[in-house]
């Protein structure tokens, strides 16, 4: 978790983990000012995406990786090791995507739909 002013210093550093550990995916997300995090930081300690994209740039000048998605919602940047990592993450979704609805169709009608009904308007 990103948090401005605190930990989004030195991408030397992470590059430094990223290299010696190697994983296919690095996900940079930006901390959230909620709940208890709310009596130890300030809420200017939330980095904004483009504070976060910005170092994540480094980090892919530095390893490599490639950053391949980013949310403005969730102030997420997500890189990648290799275009084979990522296709075979691509790949691998779509195999879950089908695995579900094959059970969902197996599966529909056997099951008692607990959902609750709508009221009428």
């Amino acid at each position: 978790t990103m948090v401005k002013g605190l930990n989004m210093v030195e991408p030397e550093g992470y590059a430094k983990l990223i290299e010696r550990s190697q994983p296919r995916f690095v996900e940079l997300k930006g901390y959230t000012w909620v709940g208890e995090s709310q009596k130890r930081l300030p809420r200017e300690a939330m980095p904004t995406l483009e504070e976060i994209e910005r170092f994540a740039k480094k980090l892919e000048e530095l390893t490599g990786y490639q950053i391949k998605v980013s949310d403005s919602k969730s102030r997420v940047v997500m890189m990648v090791r290799d275009e084979e990592t990522w296709e075979w993450n691509l790949k691998l979704l779509e195999e879950w995507r089908e695995l579900e609805r094959r059970l969902d169709s197996e599966w529909r009608g056997r099951i008692r739909d607990f959902r609750l009904k709508r009221q009428p308007a």
